[in-house]
């Protein structure tokens, strides 16, 4: 499973992406390193699965029009006939996965960028992903993804000779049949809506902490007191978007743990920002109030 699993993501992001090259390469009669008729079996089958992960899965992934997840968990879906074209060899479906991983970045290099960018907008707007202002949340379907991602005959093998796991499956199994959620208690409504406003105001103190920045590393003589809290503005949005641009290229940022599991260092991006904003503020201020006591000569 660790040998499979970046490959299989790489693979399942990008599913539409490499459906169209293979569909160009067939086309065109390319010469590549597999047959024409394993690609023409493998293209009919990730056509159709993606179709199949649209109609029945179209509210999963919505920057990506299609769910992974079925191409990855579903049993007959394109991951388990990918497997079985290559008669369970493992390196060979893995070196299948790159090679079309690789050839769409230089094929189709200006879509793979656009794929980036769209999920860095997911973080960013029109709210900060980061953050979940939801009041409830539904615990049901989480449950019967686990149940689908370890329902994979190589994962099966693993977890049924473990008897502990076979428990903790069994009892996965009991919660995803019900319709469990949680929800906060009302009586602290303040919660949610603290959440919320944080969220919708990330993209804007990050624009204008970036502003104030370059004001400051552009006259450091003028606001040289702020060069290191501006640095560690910097710092922590950068590792924001570093952290969110790494996903954006592997995998998704429709997957929302992969948001909020930045959450800590989104908050802390966003209170240094405001302490930065505040100190620039009452420095112009003070400076102000220091022009205006001077004599006029």
């Amino acid at each position: 499973m660790s040998r499979t699993f970046l490959p299989t993501t790489l693979f399942v992001i990008h599913a539409h992406l490499i459906r169209d090259q293979l569909a160009d390469d067939l086309a065109k009669n390319v010469s590549l390193p597999y047959s024409r008729d394993r690609l023409e079996r493998l293209y009919l089958a990730l056509n159709a699965e993606i179709t199949k992960s649209h109609a029945g899965w179209q509210y999963a992934y919505h920057s990506l029009g299609f769910d992974p997840d079925f191409l990855i968990h579903d049993p007959n879906s394109i991951a388990p006939q990918t497997r079985r074209e290559f008669r369970g060899d493992v390196a060979a479906v893995c070196a299948f996965y790159y090679f079309y991983y690789r050839r769409i970045r230089q094929k189709r290099s200006q879509e793979v960028v656009k794929k980036v960018a769209r999920q860095m907008l997911r973080f960013y707007l029109p709210y900060c992903r980061a953050y979940d202002p939801a009041i409830t949340k539904k615990l049901g379907s989480a449950y019967r993804d686990s149940i689908a991602s370890l329902s994979d005959p190589i994962c099966r093998k693993v977890w049924t000779a473990y008897p502990p796991a076979v428990g903790f499956m069994t009892r996965t199994q009991e919660l995803s049949q019900r319709e469990l959620r949680f929800q906060q208690p009302l009586l602290f409504p303040i919660i949610p809506i603290a959440v919320f406003l944080t969220s919708i105001g990330y993209s804007t103190w990050l624009v204008i902490a970036l502003v104030l920045v370059l004001i400051v590393a552009l006259n450091s003589g003028r606001w040289g007191r702020l060069r290191f809290i501006a640095t560690m503005v910097v710092f922590v949005f950068a590792f924001n978007a570093i952290c969110c641009l790494e996903v954006a290229i592997i995998s998704s940022l429709d997957l929302r743990r992969y948001m909020t599991v930045q959450m800590y260092s989104t908050l802390l991006a966003q209170l240094l920002g405001f302490w930065f904003i505040l100190e620039f503020v009452i420095q112009m201020w003070e400076r102000r109030l220091q022009d205006a006591s001077e004599p006029r000569s």
